[in-house]
Order: C-alpha cells, then structure tokens, then sequence
C-alpha cells in the first residue's frame, strides 16, 4: 500500500504549477516506500530458500488434521514474523504454506487464511517495521518536527495486543469464522489416479498359479505394465519375466480403469486394500516406498525438470512415471 501511495504521489504532484522536481519525485524518495521495497525484496529471498517448505511440513507433521493445532500453529508463527519482515510480506511468504496445510488437514482454507491476516496485524504492531502505517507515521512525525519512531517505540503496548489478539482467534473468534472454502478433496482420489497404478495380490485359487510373469501377465492381451512384485516382504524389479507366480504374490501394475476390471474378474486377483500415512513411510524399508505425488503450486520443484532440480540426489527416489 505504502509502495503503491509513493509511486501515485509523484504524477499527482507534477500537476501541481507550483510544484518543485524534489516534491515531484519525494514519493519515490519516501523512507517508507523503500522500507516495504526492501521488506519484499527480503521475502522473496526468504522463500527463494525454501525454507518454507521446510517448516511448512514439519507443521503439518505436528498439526494432522487438528483444527485447533493447525489455527495455533498458524497465528503463533506469523504474528512475531510480521513484526520484523512487515506484515504484508509475512502473509505473501506463509499464505501458500497455510493453504498447503490446510488441505492436507483436510480444513476449510478460509478458516486459516482470515486468521493468518488478523494475526500478521496484531504482530504488525510490535516494531516499527511492523507495518507500512507505522513507518508512514513515524515519518511524518519527523516532519512535524516531533521526532521519528525508534525501533521498538510501541513494542510492549503491541505484545499486550498481540497476545489479546491471539486469545481472542483461539477462542472466540475461531467459531465466528465462516468455512467460506470447502475443504479440497485428495487429488489422487479427485483425478482417479488410484485407477491407473495399484497394488494387486495373487489369490490362491488363481488361474496363474505356477505361470511365469511373462507368459502370464506380459504376453497377453491385457494392456499392463508391470512395476513391481512384492514377494514374503522382499521386493523385486526387473526382471520379473522368468519368475513363477505363486499365491500371495503382490505385484505393482499400472493399467487402465477396463484392463483393471478384466484382471480381477479373470485371472483370479484382487485389490490390496492399503492406506498409508507418512508416519509409516519413513519407518519402511528402503527400496519399499512406492507413492504417487502432485507437485503443488508454490513446490520449489515448479519450472525445474528432474535433471536441474537434481531429483534423484536431493530426495533419494526413482521417478516411474
């Protein structure tokens, strides 16, 4: 806002007969329009870290899919953020991480994000950096000749507002807040990729008993790539050909919604009916993992391709497909 007066003051002013070049261009010389600069610039540099993402999943690791935790997490970290980095580039660094939150703890964004605003004003308040009114404030106070603001001027007349502020979103104000947003499906189930990689486990009265993988699941009509077989808790890759199929074997198919249906109808096998958390994907065995992700909108990853983002090195996985 303040970037956006100092940048409009300079043409209103040229109008003026009287008007001197230094008071034409006093807008974009303003401490304050500088100050917001140099805070966005600092914000960009923040999350170009990715940092971030960093907290933003240790956060969610913590908050699950309590409302209450994900609120109290939310406006404890942004309200003592928005007192250095000002509380417009706070909110433009933790929005994407909130709304991430949100939808992993399968919460309505709207019951974040309109607290994550209040919660950056209260913090706002705690320096003077804090927002762009205080700056402007403290700027014209210079030219009235009182005296411009020091650093913490209203430091602890804002903790008392902060702190009030907070109790008042955790309390009172968390069942005034409209569920405007509803909450975001999962995107595996929303675009149906479960249809199209899955697990599925050989029964005992299957016709493909005793059959090699090759000649049973590869050389047929069926239109199926085979990823994976899962055998007593051992994994095996290629090459899967030779190998006899036995009953309680789990393979790792990729296959359309039909083929899918034809193979548990003919060939005697069946769904494995799995849900997994991320608790128990960092307690599997190596080599064991094997999940569908979607790169989300603010993903440090966007506009990399797997070579420049290093993919392999940095996260130690295979891309498949």
């Amino acid at each position: 806002a303040a970037a956006g007066a100092g940048l409009l003051q300079a043409p209103i002013v040229l109008f003026e007969p009287s008007a001197f070049p230094s008071e034409a261009l006093s807008g974009f010389a303003s401490t304050a329009t500088l100050t917001v600069l140099a805070m966005f610039i600092l914000s960009d540099g923040v999350q170009r870290t990715g940092i971030v993402q960093i907290l933003g999943a240790r956060i969610a690791a913590f908050t699950r899919n309590d409302e209450t935790r994900q609120l109290g997490a939310t406006v404890s970290l942004v309200a003592p953020i928005s007192g250095f980095i000002n509380n417009t580039a706070a909110v433009a660094i933790l929005l994407p991480m909130v709304t991430d939150l949100a939808e992993r703890g399968r919460t309505s964004p709207s019951t974040l994000l309109l607290p994550l605003s209040y919660a950056s004003m209260f913090g706002g308040m705690l320096t003077l950096i804090g927002t762009s009114t205080n700056i402007l404030a403290s700027e014209l106070s210079e030219r009235l000749g009182v005296g411009a603001f020091s650093m913490f001027e209203f430091t602890q007349l804002g903790l008392v507002l902060m702190v009030v502020g907070i109790a008042y979103l955790l309390t009172v104000g968390r069942y005034l807040t409209p569920e405007r947003i509803k909450p975001r499906t999962d995107l595996t189930e929303e675009f149906e990729m479960g249809d199209y990689l899955t697990e599925v486990v050989v029964r005992e009265d299957s016709p493909l008993l005793g059959q090699q993988v090759q000649r049973a699941l590869v050389e047929t009509e069926f239109d199926v790539d085979l990823l994976q077989l899962i055998r007593d808790d051992e994994v095996f890759l290629e090459p899967l050909g030779p190998k006899q199929i036995q009953a309680g074997d789990v393979f790792t198919i990729r296959t359309d919604r039909d083929t899918l249906l034809e193979l548990l109808d003919a060939e005697g096998l069946d769904l494995v009916p799995v849900t997994v958390d991320e608790s128990e994907l960092e307690t599997a065995e190596a080599g064991q993992n094997l999940v569908e992700v979607v790169v989300g909108p603010g993903s440090t990853v966007v506009g990399e391709s797997l070579v420049s983002a290093s993919f392999r090195q940095r996260y130690d996985a295979t891309v498949l497909a």
